[in-house]
């Protein structure tokens, strides 16, 4: 009961959310920085160092490793986020995913009865 909720505010939400919020701040940095929307990406990037100091202490790692977070969002965060936003619009159109399709040969048995020779 509960872990939808959270899937659905975190692994689909904040990750969709993230890019746009990058965005958004890094438009505001060239064309003139709006108050309103500078403190809505800030309190956005202190939430997400946030929940991952808690993950971090949860697992008893060194908090060091918030250092590498503002790293991770100019790369990671728009790759897993086009992967996420692909997939979403995939599953609504009903068709399947081509990396998840495997290419069978048949020659596992010419494979197991060479192995029992040896």
């Amino acid at each position: 009961m509960i872990i939808l909720p959270f899937n659905l505010i975190f692994a689909t939400g904040v990750t969709l959310l993230a890019p746009l919020v990058d965005l958004v701040l890094v438009y505001q940095l060239f064309t003139g920085i709006d108050p309103a929307l500078l403190s809505m990406a800030i309190a956005f990037v202190l939430f997400d160092l946030m929940y991952v100091g808690v993950c971090l202490c949860f697992e008893r790692a060194s908090l060091s490793m918030l250092l590498a977070v503002p790293l991770q969002r100019v790369f990671y965060r728009f790759t897993v986020g086009y992967i996420l936003f692909d997939g979403i619009i995939k599953a609504v159109e009903g068709r399947r995913a081509l990396w998840g399709s495997s290419i069978r040969f048949g020659t596992a048995r010419q494979f197991f009865t060479s192995m029992s020779r040896t």
